[in-house]
């Protein structure tokens, strides 16, 4: 078992009913390791009792008064209490959040809440002070390499892929949604296939800025960007490269996917938690 498997055990080993905030790049498990800690806890209830929103489709306070407070005041069915997983939950308002704050402390003692976001710094420190925070980083890239090699064996994909994990995985910064969805997209009979996927050519986005400078459809520009191209936006920044007539260049520092400092957001028993999956 991973380091990150063993670490949910021991979550689920010590609280019983609580609050957790996971925080952490998008494909990085957060909302993954909230149905594993529900169906722990749950148990043959997980089906009655485990409830998941997504903030960032139901933003303002009426969903939180009129959604998640009706179901949370709800008894469990067949348990002594329900998880309530809010994911994306950076994306509600601050209105909303303070709803929130208020209604996590009357339904405290029956409801496990579980709320992950991609950016604490937008969750209001009201409610931040009030869940403990675990971080969840990206995959170490050779535990990466290993997850998506297997993916590659099991589906009989072509075995030339293999050797473009490494720029797939640092391309799509350690999201691992992100790897198989680009994995899905692709001819499985084509062997070059998934390292064409890798390859970003930076043209469009240089035609873009030069727009900029001729003051064309900036907006459908930059859709085409990336609805026709396929482009991140990281890469359309990247696209902004010293031959551009402004010669502003994008700057990494020498960084890849997941070098970033992890959150620090919060204790549990004097200890600042941390969940690095590997």
């Amino acid at each position: 078992m991973s380091r990150h498997g063993s670490a949910m055990l021991k979550i689920n080993t010590h609280y019983a009913v609580v609050e957790w905030y996971f925080s952490g790049n998008p494909g990085t498990g957060k909302t993954s390791g909230g149905r594993a800690i529900a169906k722990d806890l749950l148990g043959d209830a997980f089906a009655n009792n485990f409830h998941v929103f997504n903030a960032s489709d139901d933003r303002g306070i009426g969903f939180v008064r009129d959604r998640l407070k009706s179901l949370a005041e709800q008894k469990a069915v067949g348990h002594d209490f329900k998880v309530i997983l809010l994911d994306e939950a950076d994306g509600l308002t601050k209105d909303a959040q303070d709803a929130m704050r208020q209604l996590i402390e009357e339904t405290g003692t029956h409801v496990l809440w579980i709320l992950t976001c991609n950016r604490i710094g937008r969750i209001i420190p009201a409610l931040r002070s009030r869940l403990p925070a675990y971080s969840f980083n990206p995959l170490e890239i050779g535990d990466a390499e290993g997850f998506l090699g297997r993916v590659i064996d099991e589906e009989n994909f072509p075995d030339a892929w293999v050797a473009a994990l490494p720029s797939l995985i640092t391309k799509y910064k350690g999201d691992m949604r992100a790897c198989l969805k680009a994995m899905q997209t692709i001819d499985p009979t084509d062997e070059d296939a998934l390292i064409n996927l890798t390859l970003t050519d930076f043209e469009p986005a240089q035609s873009y800025y030069k727009g900029i400078l001729a003051d064309t459809d900036l907006i459908g520009g930059a859709e085409s960007l990336v609805n026709t191209h396929g482009m991140s936006r990281d890469e359309i920044i990247e696209g902004y490269a010293p031959s551009h007539p402004l010669g502003i260049q994008r700057r990494y520092g020498g960084h890849r996917y997941g070098d970033e400092a992890p959150y620090d957001t919060g204790t549990v028993g004097g200890k600042k938690p941390r969940l690095d999956s590997q």
